[in-house]
């Protein structure tokens, strides 16, 4: 069940429709990336509230190719999947969700899909990744998605936290699909490999802009990964099976964006102590899903009120305790797990405030059917309202 509406139910604007379209959302003066240091990163970038849209439609992988070179530079822009609503106006918020009466974006099938990487199940980037980059993107490829994915032409866009020497591949993956795909249909499909599906949504953000990295004088420098940052590896488009696995169906309601990660239920206390346990975090693969996983168990447990400040500085401090016993490439596999925590946060809040409108609106139509009911058996004979009566109806 989705909460919110799909191409058709709307009109939008011109060129939206396109399966081939990408819909850029430009902020002034608002910066979507991360700033680096010489020590790490020193700051997320904005979050923007009002965003003037605009629309771009590509000819197959390699056009994407040059339009994602020329989103490097601009750091006031970013992608996302939906279309936006004619009636939105010049100026728009990101909301999607159908009960919103500000909402300005609709969900819409694509011929492209972008697939954000931060685990490739214990495969870690060579330091001399740079003299065989196809040979790499491949292998990252092949253990992070399915089998349809693994011959296919791709683009790697190195993500703001990925190395330049190397190590654990932080990447985000473009695709062409050999037909138009849906969001909840990515989700379904890409529901048990590691990879983030909040992605898979209208309105999430698609960044595009390099990073800013600066010196010990904070002045910025020039990206240490050079034109090596975006490249296309050629290939066939992804062969989409017809029709898609429908795994979103067969598990709990709360799977949705956050895969097994969204499940109910669970002590956060309890998972937040496993940071502390050296040999499951030298574990390939614990350290995303484990995360994810007491975001939204943290997050049920406390929700509305949840505090995420709060939540990230007892993991640091968890975290704290296995540093002296971790080797640096899994340090960093650490330090990533907290760049991207409170991305993966609002992702996961975004979901669990989703399911409660769905409950709440479900529990609005339960209401009204009882009323229409019981108006029914009111308004009955005698025999009619007995049974009524009767079966409480």
């Amino acid at each position: 069940m989705n909460s919110y509406d799909k191409l058709g139910d709307h009109p939008v604007v011109d060129g939206a429709d396109n399966p081939a379209a990408l819909t850029l959302l430009t902020a002034r003066g608002h910066v979507f990336t991360k700033t680096m240091g010489p020590s790490g990163k020193i700051d997320d970038g904005d979050k923007g509230w009002e965003f003037k849209h605009d629309v771009e439609i590509v000819d197959g992988l390699a056009d994407l190719s040059g339009l994602l070179r020329w989103l490097d530079k601009e750091r006031d822009t970013f992608v996302i999947r939906g279309a936006v609503m004619k009636t939105a106006g010049t100026t728009i918020r990101r909301k999607s969700r159908r009960n919103d009466p500000e909402r300005s974006v609709v969900d819409a099938p694509r011929s492209w899909v972008m697939v954000d990487v931060d685990d490739a199940r214990g495969y870690e980037v060579p330091a001399d990744w740079r003299d065989r980059r196809d040979e790499v993107a491949r292998e990252i490829v092949a253990h992070a998605l399915p089998p349809e994915f693994h011959d296919a032409g791709v683009i790697v866009v190195w993500s703001s936290s990925m190395k330049p020497e190397g190590g654990a591949p932080k990447a985000h993956l473009w695709f062409w699909l050999s037909r138009p795909v849906w969001s909840p249909e990515l989700k379904d499909w890409l529901t048990d490999y590691p990879v983030d599906h909040a992605v898979f949504q209208p309105v999430q953000q698609h960044y595009t802009a390099s990073p800013i990295w600066t010196d010990s004088n904070s002045d910025e420098i020039e990206d240490p990964f050079g034109s090596d940052r975006v490249f296309l590896v050629e290939g066939p488009v992804v062969d989409v099976p017809d029709p898609l696995p429908r795994k979103t169906i067969q598990r709990a309601r709360s799977s949705g964006s956050g895969g097994d990660y969204a499940q109910r239920g669970g002590n956060w206390k309890e998972t937040l102590a496993l940071f502390s346990d050296p040999q499951k975090v030298a574990t390939p693969g614990f350290l995303h899903a484990t995360r994810n996983r007491l975001q939204f168990q943290y997050i049920r447990a406390h929700f509305p009120n949840d505090d995420p400040a709060y939540l990230k500085q007892l993991l640091i401090e968890e975290m704290s305790k296995v540093r002296p016993h971790l080797t640096r490439e899994r340090e960093a596999d650490l330090d990533a797990r907290l760049d991207d925590f409170d991305r993966c946060y609002d992702g996961a809040r975004e979901q669990i405030d989703r399911e409660q409108n769905e409950l709440v609106d479900a529990l609005k139509g339960y209401k009204e059917r009882d009323r229409l009911w019981r108006e029914k058996a009111a308004a009955a004979g005698p025999w009619q309202g007995a049974v009524s009566k009767w079966f409480g109806i």
